[in-house]
């Protein structure tokens, strides 16, 4: 039996020459929509497991999604190395992976959430387009690209994959490849804690799980996930106010600083909050760990996780 990987990609390749053959008139559209629903079975088959945030192929879950909603025959994230790109992590052929590397080696991909438009007919592509974006702003930024025929490819359904990559995980490139996105949240907290500690101000920590967030929403697609966290983001900020850093860490945690100002200290820490999505409620549990001046910081994520973990044992109910 075939691996969950090795399905995908006899699934997008199967997808794709059935898109060829419709295409150039090789098949008549009555074959091609009893194809079309037998195909859309298999990819809702795959999709709970791929869609799944702690599936071991997530990225290439990602990408596959993106080739079926996107009427793409390749999605992939491209990397420098030394003076080429090479192919990362890719979900279609790859010979076109091959091409899509040659390309971008010779393009001057640099500004971040610019999307190039690239003619597929110097990859021997001549009905395609290659999509390319940079994720990032680091000169070792990887490159998100998507080659289509298709007039339903969406752009805004590019960006938001693209996004959704970018904040989902922070890539470093080196001799060996992670995923280093929690080290760039826990960095742009510590100087935040800096800054305000200098001031002699104290912080409220506030705590937000959101246990069920998968459950409720991954069936409806990265995008939706993407979207939620971004409606979760803008609450807390708009609840706590601008001096507020909110953060992250994953799609069900999110945590905001506050700095604590003179005779706002119950304001803050019993400040009453709501979440809805399309006007669906959103259940979450809270905790608030308050941050002296005096206090280490280094016990800060232990604590955080730490009440995630009895969260999301089922310890805690609201």
């Amino acid at each position: 039996m075939k691996m969950g990987y090795e399905k995908v990609i006899a699934l997008v390749e199967e997808i794709g020459a059935i898109m060829k053959d419709f295409a150039k008139g090789n098949i008549p559209l009555s074959v091609a929509e009893e194809a079309y629903e037998r195909l859309s079975g298999e990819c809702e088959r795959l999709e709970s497991d791929l869609e799944n945030p702690f599936s071991p192929h997530l990225v290439q879950g990602i990408l596959y999604h993106h080739n079926v909603k996107n009427c793409c025959i390749h999605s992939g994230l491209y990397v420098r190395n030394n003076n080429s790109i090479h192919p990362m992590c890719a979900i279609g052929e790859a010979q076109i992976a091959k091409k899509i590397s040659e390309v971008l080696t010779k393009q001057k991909i640099s500004e971040n959430s610019t999307v190039y438009r690239i003619g597929g007919e110097i990859m021997q592509f001549p009905s395609h387009t290659l999509y390319a974006v940079k994720i990032g702003t680091d000169a070792r930024s990887p490159i998100f690209g998507a080659l289509t025929s298709s007039t339903h490819f969406a752009e805004e359904v590019f960006l938001y994959t693209a996004h959704f990559l970018s904040i989902l995980l922070k890539i470093e490139v080196g001799t060996v490849q992670h995923y280093n996105y929690f080290s760039e949240i826990k960095k742009q907290v510590s100087e935040f804690l800096g800054e305000n500690l200098s001031l002699n101000r104290d912080i409220n920590i506030a705590v937000f799980i959101f246990r069920n967030i998968e459950k409720i929403f991954s069936h409806m697609g990265f995008r939706i996930l993407l979207d939620v966290a971004a409606t979760i983001k803008k609450t807390i900020q708009d609840s706590f106010g601008t001096n507020t850093l909110c953060v992250y860490p994953s799609l069900r945690l999110f945590v905001a600083f506050t700095p604590l100002l003179p005779h706002r200290e119950e304001e803050i820490r019993k400040k009453k909050i709501e979440f809805y999505y399309q006007g669906l409620a959103i259940p979450f549990q809270r905790i608030n760990l308050p941050l002296r001046i005096v206090d280490a910081k280094e016990r800060i994520w232990y604590d955080i996780f730490h009440f995630e973990d009895y969260v999301c044992r089922g310890d805690v109910h609201r």
